[in-house]
């Protein structure tokens, strides 16, 4: 379980989801 990646991930989806708005 690789949390590091995980939380990579939905660092870039929650900035894509702000750039979005």
């Amino acid at each position: 379980s690789c949390w590091l990646l995980v939380v990579f991930i939905v660092v870039i989806i929650i900035f894509v989801l702000i750039l979005i708005i």
